[in-house]
């Protein structure tokens, strides 16, 4: 946890590593291997088990929802963070991420699973160009972007309909995001035997992208 972004401290919680997290009205929500943990300020964690053994990859919150996905196309509701129930997702693909656009809810996953949904009960699937593995997505105003292994990236205008855009780079892509003014891709690639390199990307507008040059390992 930190308070600036630039000087962090670790909090323990007492089970397996964290693979997403969420702020919503009610504090944070992260979720893992089968479990959920609650937190009103992010330094003390209160945990539970998931309505599923299995990993949950990804929560995110908007409009008075926490939204949780994970393998075998699993997905979970809640408001409060604590009552979670499952829902039908339409698909046994292996999600990877969530996102609250200010409007509906996207997902993606595996074999480029796009899903998105206004309501949390009836889920579209997206036609997509692509059956990378999708493992980030992001929008802006009229932009949805979602990113993925061997450098994958499709774009949408509607949410529904997705082209792939090249990226310039075969590196796996882990996730993308927008601040109010470019999209941000980040991803790492292999080097040597055993060694990797981080790898970030930036587009205006989800069609073209530069790359930028990183130091250390990814």
């Amino acid at each position: 946890t930190s308070l600036d972004g630039e000087e962090w401290s670790i909090t323990p919680v007492p089970t397996s590593p964290f693979r997403g997290i969420a702020r919503g009205d009610s504090g944070f929500v992260a979720v893992g291997e089968g479990w959920v943990g609650t937190s009103l300020t992010g330094w003390d964690w209160q945990t539970q088990q998931a309505p599923t053994p299995f990993a949950i990859n990804a929560v995110d919150y908007g409009g008075g929802l926490f939204i949780a996905a994970g393998v075998d196309g699993f997905m979970m509701s809640s408001a409060s963070g604590s009552s979670w129930d499952g829902r039908w997702s339409g698909t046994e693909d292996h999600l990877r991420d969530v996102l609250w656009d200010g409007a509906a809810w996207m997902v993606v996953g595996d074999g480029g699973t796009v899903l998105w949904s206004v309501d949390t009960t009836v889920w579209h699937i997206g036609s997509v160009l692509s059956d990378n593995d999708l493992r980030g997505v992001a929008a802006s105003l009229s932009t949805w972007v979602a990113v993925g292994d061997d450098g994958a990236i499709v774009v949408s205008d509607d949410r529904q309909h997705w082209n792939g855009q090249l990226s310039g780079t075969e590196a796996d892509l882990r996730g993308v995001t927008w601040n109010g003014r470019a999209f941000t891709a980040l991803g790492t690639r292999a080097v040597g035997d055993d060694g990797s390199e981080a790898v970030v990307l930036a587009s205006w507008d989800g069609l073209h992208w530069t790359h930028f040059e990183t130091e250390g390992a990814g």
